[in-house]
């Protein structure tokens, strides 16, 4: 079955990997959308930076990622996708919230808490440490990998240009979703399959990379 482009793209401006009638049928709207946009395709940025603002939010910080929809909470995904969508930029996420976007606060360090608490995620859903308030790995879980924070800053140091450049050129992703994330930040473009086995042959991203790789 055929969709059109705008079966994709929700009431919010966002697009998805499933169809829509208009309610966001997945939280991942951001980064879907920022894939639609390396892609090629026109997306709504003023709509998405619209939809942002009405996030709710502690500290500037936002704790949703679609309005009035407590959780999940954002996820590494969707700050990259937020930030190459330009919603987020370096000093937002570097200055204000110093690499977290953890939606509470973060206890004073403690090593053998953090290490009590890595063992109870022990062979746990990954969502398992916020759901039951495991705050001393919130500044683990919910920190931008030192990979990511290569392409977002302007002048990484030494060590975090050694990292990025050991992911970039020596790491190959295995998971589709994994490929997608490398092709965002590295221009890297992944096997039309990818595109196929992620999205589905009709999504418009897919129809879109068959014209960019063929």
């Amino acid at each position: 079955m055929l969709y059109s482009m705008q079966n994709y793209i929700d009431k919010f401006g966002q697009y998805h990997a499933r169809p829509t009638e208009g309610d966001p049928p997945t939280n991942d709207g951001f980064i879907v959308s920022a894939y639609a946009k390396k892609a090629g395709l026109v997306v709504d940025l003023h709509q998405l930076k619209d939809l942002f603002s009405q996030l709710a939010r502690t500290n500037g910080l936002p704790l949703e990622r679609l309005p009035g929809k407590s959780h999940p909470y954002l996820s590494r995904d969707v700050i990259l996708g937020l930030y190459y969508l330009g919603i987020i930029d370096e000093e937002w996420i570097k200055d204000k919230h110093r690499w977290s976007f953890s939606p509470h606060p973060i206890p004073k360090f403690n090593i053998l808490k953090s290490l009590q608490e890595l063992g109870e995620c022990r062979n746990q859903h990954r969502n398992y440490f916020w759901e039951n308030e495991l705050s001393h790995i919130y500044r683990f879980a919910f920190a931008v990998p030192v990979t990511d924070r290569f392409v977002m800053m302007r002048r990484p140091s030494l060590f975090i240009k050694m990292v990025g450049l050991i992911n970039k050129h020596l790491m190959k992703p295995k998971s589709n979703s994994s490929k997608l994330i490398h092709w965002l930040k590295y221009d890297k473009v992944p096997e039309l399959r990818v595109f196929e086995e992620y999205f589905g042959h009709d999504h418009p991203i897919t129809l879109k990379m068959k014209e960019t790789i063929s």
